[in-house]
């Protein structure tokens, strides 16, 4: 990875990380570009969706995350009905899926 991909790189896992903190005006985060990461979270379309996981540095850290959380989220929604468990992983299993078409163009 080039230099400048990791700045890239390092930009968006910042702005994944501190999403909430977008207009707090902190010195580390003034090269931080939030709106990608932002209109996925906040204003969630098919759309967004796809810009957001076209890129190749959030859909990676989305399969990562995929990939490791898996017993996480299981765990988190044993409370919640059987549909709703089933939904999520659904979901989460389409939204890797894209990721890793974007992987695979990289």
């Amino acid at each position: 990875m080039s230099e400048e991909e990791f700045r890239d790189f390092e930009c968006h896992l910042l702005a994944l990380m501190y999403s909430n903190r977008y207009k707090k005006d902190d010195d580390f985060l003034t090269h931080v570009d939030f709106s990608l990461v932002r209109g996925v979270l906040y204003s969630y379309s098919e759309n967004e969706r796809i810009k957001a996981l076209s890129n190749k540095h959030i859909a990676t850290l989305f399969h990562h995350f995929y990939i490791k959380e898996t017993k996480f989220s299981n765990s988190r929604v044993r409370d919640k009905s059987t549909n709703f468990a089933t939904e999520l992983e659904q979901e989460m299993s389409f939204l890797d899926a894209q990721a890793l078409i974007t992987l695979q163009a990289f």
